[in-house]
Formats: structure tokens, sequence, C-alpha cells
């Protein structure tokens, strides 16, 4: 396939065409539908592609790995995608979301969203005991006021994303972003993508020059496609843990994300699985995603948004969604409770974030079918 398409008018018909008709012989059509277009090649690749599809040479434009170009206002690096040793394994790159989209294996869609950062839980009844107990003193207040990180990175800003070849069979892309209202505070990650399909995963926060307060989690989520709800884990369980309520045994659970929802005085942050060593979200069929930890992960899955959930008064009145929601997380701090109604609501010291440390963590994610446990050894 070629390493670049620009469409004339709208990009997303082009991908959705390209999608469900994938074979090289289809870009004749695409370029017929898209009378402006222009096909972004090298000579090579041409020539690989000459016995299947004649291309107007008048539609083309040759570029080698590393030049650059301008379009739409915006100068696009080529940078040709890693060779994959199984071709049922695709996925795009948004520079402009700095995430993986249309994740797909074995031509089903995997993932609709690759994993960004996350820094917000929906608030417990401790957190919202707190709150209430504590609003009217801190709201103004950035450096205790933790709930301003709740837009953190859903409004941050992307500075920087970059796409480098490492070899034949791997590339690195690196995005750097600005955390909305945290006092220059960013948030760095990297995927690095290899010829198997594995996408290796690293999340940094670095604190601004301005103090802010604790740190509801440090994390990502990502958002898978529906049907993939069968839920294993290697870690605390089977009940629900968190930071300062690790009491579950260390064992090789199974389970589904429904199963693992559970019910409180209203939807909250629940079903979160600690010390998480590896965790797999597949279909029926036993097709999924599966997240090993570097070494460990915190872990929760459902069916809302976090949004969905803040919004409720209960349960009922959330229309579950298609997608699964999955945070693998470093942590969240504690759900606290030596009281539901007053600072005492907050976790104890020792299970917070301070978010005036840096920190970084690391997983990988791997396709899989079928039998999963050999790969979950494999290190990187």
């Amino acid at each position: 396939m070629p390493d670049f398409i620009i469409p004339d008018t709208f990009v997303g018909d082009a991908i959705q065409y390209l999608q469900k008709f994938p074979a090289p012989g289809n870009l004749v059509p695409l370029l017929e539908a898209a009378p402006q277009a222009t096909l972004i090649t090298s000579w090579f690749s041409l020539e690989r592609m000459a016995g299947d599809v004649h291309i107007p040479l008048d539609r083309v434009r040759w570029l080698n790995d590393g030049d650059s170009f301008e379009v739409g206002g915006r100068r696009l690096a080529l940078v040709r995608p890693p060779l994959y040793d199984a071709p049922t394994t695709r996925g795009l790159f948004d520079p402009a979301s700095g995430t993986l989209t249309d994740y797909r294996y074995q031509g089903a869609l995997l993932m609709e969203r690759g994993p960004l950062p996350d820094f917000w839980r929906a608030m417990t009844d401790n957190d919202r005991g707190a709150w209430n107990a504590l609003r009217a003193r801190i709201a103004g207040d950035p450096a205790q006021n933790w709930t301003l990180w709740r837009e953190a990175a859903p409004r941050m800003t992307i500075q920087d994303a970059a796409v480098e070849r490492i070899d034949e069979r791997s590339a690195r892309i690196r995005v750097k972003a600005e955390l909305y209202g945290m006092g220059g505070a960013a948030a760095a990650w990297t995927f690095t993508v290899h010829g198997s399909g594995d996408v290796i995963v690293e999340m940094s926060y670095a604190p601004g020059a301005e103090k802010r307060a604790m740190m509801p989690r440090f994390g990502s989520e990502l958002v898978l496609a529906r049907g993939y709800e069968n839920w294993a884990w290697y870690g605390r369980g089977p009940a629900e843990t968190h930071i300062d309520r690790q009491f579950e045994r260390v064992g090789v659970y199974r389970s589904t994300v429904e199963k693992e929802w559970v019910e409180y005085s209203r939807p909250q942050e629940n079903g979160n699985k600690t010390g998480v060593r590896w965790t797999a979200l597949t279909s029926p069929q036993g097709v999924g995603l599966l997240a090993v930890g570097a070494p460990e992960l915190s872990v929760s899955a459902r069916k809302y948004t976090k949004e969905d959930m803040e919004r409720a008064a209960y349960s009922f009145q959330m229309q579950a969604q298609g997608p699964v929601y999955v945070n693998l997380d470093w942590k969240q701090m504690g759900v606290g409770g030596i009281d539901s109604w007053s600072e005492q609501a907050l976790p104890m010291p020792a299970y917070r974030i301070d978010s005036g440390q840096p920190m970084t963590f690391r997983y990988r994610l791997s396709p899989v079918s079928g039998a999963y446990e050999r790969k979950t050894k494999e290190a990187f």
C-alpha cells in the first residue's frame, strides 16, 4: 500500500474507503472519487504496485523516507510504517489527537482510540463528601482544588507529534502536550510499534512551575470496540481493589466487564484491579487485546464514560455504550473514608499522588487470538 493519500475534501471518506476496500487495486476508484487527491509514494512502491494497478503519473508525488511536504497549511513528514510480520494487524496515527485510531486485527476493529493520558476518576462517594465540605475554601485555589484535574487531559494542547523509523520492522511515535490549567505541567507519551503488532506504551508526567493539588489518577485510557468484554487479569482479585484497599489475593481471574461493575449509592469509580501483571479483554471468539505491565498496572474497564457516570444519579439512568473504556494506570489515589462527609473522607497522605513529582510508567499492548499465556511472559 502507499505511504500517504491526501484527499481533496474529507479525510474520513478516504479512510473509510480504504478500510472497506484495502486492496491496492482500489486506489483507482478512490482517486476517481477524490479528483484533487494526490498519491504520495516512492518510486520503489509505485513500481511494486505497477503489476496490480495503473496510477496516472500526474496524480503522483514522489518522496523518500524522511522528506516533508506542505498540505492544507500543515507540514507533514513522510515516515514509512513498519513492515508487519502479520498483515492482519493495522493501525492509524492521528497527530491531532496524539494517539492511534482504527487499530484492526484480523480484519476487525479492535481499538477505536488508542491510549491517552488520564488524570481523573469519576468521583467516589468519599470524593464528593470531601468536596462538598471543602469546596467553599479550596475551589479558587489550584494548589488544593483536585477537581481541576478533570479537564487537564481532555483540554490539553498537543505541542509536538513526531514519527520516526527505527528499522524495517519498527517505528516510534512521540507526543508531547501541555496540560490544561496545570501551571505548565506537561504529559509526554511514546508508542513503539513493532511488526508483530505489539505497541509498547510509555506515559510520562512532568510538573510545572506552579504548585497543583494532588492528582486523582496517573494513567491512560483507551477505547476498545464493541464486543471485547471477556475480562481476564493476573493481579489482585476477584473483588475490586485500590491502593488503600488491597485485601485480595494475587491470582489469575476471569470474568466479564459487566460482572465487574460494582453498584454503589450512585455511579462512580468502581471495579478497579491493582497489582495487575497482565490483563486481556477478548471477544467470545477469543480475539482481543492483551496488556502487560512493566511490572504492574492498576486496571479498570467499563461500558460508560466518566462523564456518563458523573452526570447520573443512578445506574439505571445511564445507557451502556457500545465501546469498552479501559484504564491502564500507574495508580489512582486511594478511596479514603475515615468518614464520608468531611476532609477526613479524602485518602490518607500515603495514598495520595503528589503532582509535584515527575512520574512515568510503561506497558505493552498486543493483539491476541486464542491462547496468549506465552505472550504474557515475553520481555520487552
